[in-house]
């Protein structure tokens, strides 16, 4: 039984990994877009909010990055445990 850890198959353990990394690479794609904007608009006019959407827009890549690793890390000590491939459900 789960005790309340990680989602002991690895199928299981496969979807919750790609979870944690389509999640980093959202976070990643809304940071640059944040920090786009905000460089555009301080181009054309100074505004303290867009100081604010900056340093929003850094904050979103680093938690991006920061999950992007972990699900890199986790997918490699899966592969290690079950093989290369585990957890990969075939099409019918």
């Amino acid at each position: 039984m789960n005790d309340g850890g990680s989602p002991k198959s690895p199928i299981q353990r496969r979807m919750a990994i790609d979870r944690t990394r389509i999640f980093g690479i959202t976070s990643i794609l809304v940071g640059v877009l944040f920090i786009a904007v905000a460089v555009i608009e301080l181009i054309f006019r100074f505004d303290v909010f867009r100081l604010f959407q900056l340093g929003a827009g850094v904050t979103f890549i680093v938690i991006g990055w920061t999950n992007r690793t972990k699900s890199i890390e986790q997918l490699r000590t899966l592969e290690l445990e079950h093989g290369v491939g585990a957890g990969i459900q075939k099409r019918r």
